[in-house]
């Protein structure tokens, strides 16, 4: 397994030490959409709040320019779609005419956490 990522982090250094296979997709932030679009990854995962009353997971901190990938797995049936569901995420709404929820019944394999969020320590 290999994980390709758009933004090479505190967690993706971590990860990188423990000798996993991270590998940096260089791309700014309107150029993710068609580089996820072109490797339409076979799995994608995504932390998000437990559904609401009318089935939808807020996408809460992780909206981005991911949201058309992550349905577009969800819809295909040779893909994979993961959603964690934590209550710890905030539940947040987009400006008008935007969504950031993705529908509980897209995903494949819904994941429940109480997990507490990570905090990252302040640069120094």
């Amino acid at each position: 397994m290999h994980y390709r990522c758009g933004f090479y982090g505190p967690i993706e250094r971590l990860y990188k030490q423990q000798g996993a296979d991270i590998q940096l997709v260089p791309a700014g932030f309107r150029q993710f959409a068609p580089v996820l679009e072109r490797f339409a990854p076979r799995v994608m995962a995504v932390q998000a709040t437990p559904p609401d009353r009318d089935g939808r997971c807020s996408l809460s901190l992780h909206y981005g320019a991911t949201r058309d990938a992550l349905l577009a797995a969800g819809r295909d049936p040779e893909r994979l779609l993961i959603v964690e569901c934590n209550a710890a995420l905030p539940r947040t709404t987009a400006l008008d005419g935007f969504d950031n929820t993705v529908p509980v019944e897209l995903a494949d394999v819904l994941v429940e956490s109480a997990e507490p969020l990570v905090a990252l320590p302040s640069p120094r």
